[in-house]
């Protein structure tokens, strides 16, 4: 009897993490075109990628990232009627949903579930409002910067919960990167008055 529990319970954690992974590969290759994108796809990659992490969180046990990522995916969804609703593109709105989304996470973390401040939800939650910042940045340099913060939080959260398989998602985002600032120096040097002009803008 016991030994058929076992091998059940065997059975459940390997077919889990099987769906961990999965997800994290699905997760990775819709990753790998974030650091080309521009800002309109960055929301859309970002939507899917969403909901593919609110699934994860839920097979990993991390009722944090999901509360989090819920409000994450309501405002990315938001972001993309600014154009009808221009309140949305506010200073304010967008702030409120970055705090809400912190709110919802440490709530979850900190004070329902008791975690300590190095569990790895911590980082996942560094993640989150990086990614967040990233979809409402208006600025090359700062959508790119938000973009590298963001690996290097999700890096360090799948590497202590064990979901590998978004690591590769992760170092081609950081490719992207690399690419699309060669691509936009190079355009610059083209065009020096252009340059100039995004230059002073970005440190503004």
């Amino acid at each position: 009897m016991t030994q058929g529990v076992s091998t059940i319970w065997e059975a459940t954690i390997s077919a889990n993490d099987i769906i961990i992974q999965s997800i994290g590969l699905i997760n990775s290759i819709a990753l790998c075109f974030l650091g080309f994108a521009n800002l309109k796809w960055v929301r859309i990659i970002s939507i899917f990628t969403y909901v593919l992490t609110i699934a994860q969180s839920v097979f990993l046990s991390q009722p944090a990232l999901v509360a989090m990522n819920l409000v994450n995916l309501a405002y990315c969804v938001a972001t993309l009627f600014e154009g009808r609703y221009p309140f949305i593109a506010t200073t304010r709105y967008r702030v409120a949903s970055v705090g809400v989304a912190l709110l919802a996470a440490c709530s979850v973390q900190y004070v329902i579930m008791g975690q300590s401040f190095l569990s790895p939800a911590t980082f996942a939650i560094l993640g989150g409002l990086t990614g967040l910042i990233m979809a409402i940045s208006h600025n090359f340099w700062a959508l790119k910067t938000f973009t590298v913060l963001n690996v290097a939080a999700w890096v360090t959260y799948c590497l202590m919960v064990g979901a590998y398989t978004n690591l590769i998602g992760n170092a081609f985002i950081l490719g992207g990167v690399a690419f699309s600032v060669w691509v936009h120096l190079k355009k610059q040097k083209g065009n020096p008055a252009s340059g100039d002009t995004h230059t002073n803008t970005s440190n503004a």
